[in-house]
């Protein structure tokens, strides 16, 4: 009797985690819109902390990067219950990114944990950095830099096996892009939406059937039409919605995954000859120079995006007609080269003082030295660590 009873609290102890992660779901799908709320006023309080005062900035990062896994979390709860309710297909179409990663999440093992790695690497490099140097030093700092780095690169060069070559999307997941307020809709039971539907939509009886059509709001007309168009990608089977690389894009698109861990390894090398002798130094007076590691980055991305660049040209010349997700990684990518504008010498040299200068005009102008507070809050941040301007 004693032994059964032990045995039936043990069972429900190790039932219990479950209990509360499924409480916890159903709780989320029900309260989705309150949830998504609550999400964004935490993230923009970690905007908003400052981040002059010790040890505050490890706090909000850590506070941001936790945010950012639960919101994953959520992400995958929601898609989950918007692939179990019947009601979605007709009130939600995924985005050829969703339905891309969504596919290969589901069918590579492989892709499915090196992307979830890397993304959860992604969330907390910048509070690893801040902690080695605050623990370790630059020395510490700059190793920690490295590692993460070369992790980084290994996960994506498998990442980018398992999809036999094709182009990797810059965010490895799906994106949330249902609302809370859409998923209520979703996972309702067809009787109450067909009750809802009656007491909101207007009807229309036609004279001579007598067929009831429901109106539509005159600026809604295009896009309820929209969503009964399907579109090629709409059709297309998910893992054809990026096209293969030849050898070419290949070589891009390792270039471009190896170009953050290069880099990084080239201002750990001018950090080091800061320390070191001057007969130890390079031979060549170019690798010297404190803009060698930001002019080469640059030059390795912007032959990167030009080498992919080159790769949908000559799709379109062999007559296959680059995919909407090709045109649009190419051009998001092409966005980030923006980012050199915050790293390295450049940075320090031209926005740095552009910057500080325009914080000085607003702290003069009553009113909007709140906004000019907020920017050298961020400043402090890219001053002082090499993630806060890291896009990959």
């Amino acid at each position: 009797m004693k032994d059964s009873l032990v045995h039936v609290t043990h069972k429900k102890s190790q039932n219990a985690p479950q209990t509360w992660l499924d409480s916890y779901d159903k709780f989320l799908v029900r309260n989705a819109a309150s949830i998504g709320s609550i999400e964004s006023t935490l993230r923009t309080v970690s905007y908003v902390l400052p981040g002059r005062f010790n040890d505050v900035e490890i706090a909000t990062e850590t506070l941001y990067a936790v945010l950012n896994v639960l919101g994953l979390y959520h992400d995958t709860i929601i898609a989950r219950a918007v692939a179990g309710s019947p009601n979605a297909a007709a009130v939600y179409r995924p985005s050829p990114h969703n339905r891309y990663t969504d596919w290969f999440i589901k069918n590579r093992k492989g892709y499915k944990y090196a992307s979830r790695a890397v993304t959860f690497v992604k969330f907390g490099e910048l509070v690893a950095e801040m902690v080695a140097k605050k623990n370790g030093g630059e020395k510490a700092r700059w190793q920690t830099i490295i590692g993460i780095e070369g992790v980084k690169a290994a996960l994506r060069i498998y990442m980018l096996g398992s999809t036999l070559y094709q182009p990797l999307c810059t965010t490895p997941y799906p994106d949330r892009e249902v609302t809370g307020e859409l998923l209520e809709t979703i996972c309702r039971d067809e009787g109450e939406l067909d009750i809802e539907k009656g007491l909101m939509d207007p009807q229309w009886k036609m004279p001579r059937t007598g067929r009831s059509i429901p109106e539509i709001a005159p600026t809604n007309v295009e896009g309820y039409l929209l969503t009964k168009v399907l579109r090629s990608e709409d059709v297309d089977r998910p893992y054809n919605l990026l096209s293969r690389l030849d050898k070419w894009g290949v070589a891009a698109e390792v270039l471009s995954i190896l170009r953050p861990l290069i880099y990084a390894c080239l201002l750990f090398r001018q950090h080091v000859t800061k320390t070191v002798p001057q007969s130890t130094k390079s031979k060549f007076p170019f690798l010297n120079s404190p803009w060698a590691p930001w002019i080469i980055g640059l030059v390795i991305e912007a032959l990167s995006r030009k080498m992919m660049g080159s790769w949908l040209l000559r799709q379109r010349q062999s007559g296959k007609t680059p995919t909407a997700l090709d045109q649009l990684e190419v051009k998001g990518r092409t966005n980030l080269l923006g980012w050199w504008l915050f790293r390295g010498e450049f940075y320090q040299a031209y926005t740095r003082p552009l910057l500080y200068s325009i914080v000085a005009r607003l702290d003069k102008i009553p009113g909007l030295s709140l906004f000019g507070a907020l920017i050298s809050d961020y400043l402090y941040l890219f001053d002082r660590y090499y993630f806060t301007a890291s896009t990959l």
